[in-house]
């Protein structure tokens, strides 16, 4: 972008902090590429940088071993995971997901680690745990040859 979608005039690059919400008693701060207007002074903030910081601040309370409801609803709206999903991909009951989110139920280290996977995949642009999963919701028939190449 080289000119402000508000006034038109030239926009300059520079970096501001950015905020991700209070997750718990957690809240987390990174300085990201932006644009800021030289008449009007308005400052849009790279898309891209907002959603790689949002996947590590998940990344980071997974690999901190933090089980909190708060945590659990966080990494699951990261990864645009809605939570009726999130059961069937896990093979839980829809009420599982929301005792976890509720801290009603105490989530086990096993979610750590499905969730886990799927942001590392998301950060590395791929989708293998997410395919596993899905293929693990619904089998297919299995062919049984295999080609060597």
């Amino acid at each position: 972008m080289k000119f402000c979608i508000q006034c038109g005039q030239d926009v300059a690059a520079t970096t501001r902090e950015i905020k991700s919400p209070q997750i718990g008693e957690y809240q987390f701060t990174a300085l990201a590429r932006a644009v800021k207007c030289q008449k009007c002074a308005l400052e849009i903030v790279d898309g891209p940088s907002v959603e790689r910081f949002e996947l590590l601040v998940a990344q980071r309370l997974i690999e901190s071993g933090i089980r909190t409801g708060a945590v659990i609803r966080y990494v699951r709206k990261i990864l645009a995971l809605r939570a009726n999903e999130l059961s069937e991909l896990l093979d839980v009951k829809p009420e599982t997901v929301s005792r976890w989110e509720n801290d009603k139920v105490a989530p086990d280290r096993i979610l750590l680690t499905v969730l886990g996977g799927l942001i590392a995949d998301q950060l590395s642009h791929r989708s293998e745990t997410l395919d596993r999963l899905r293929a693990l919701s619904a089998p297919q028939k299995l062919e049984p040859s295999i080609h060597l190449d």
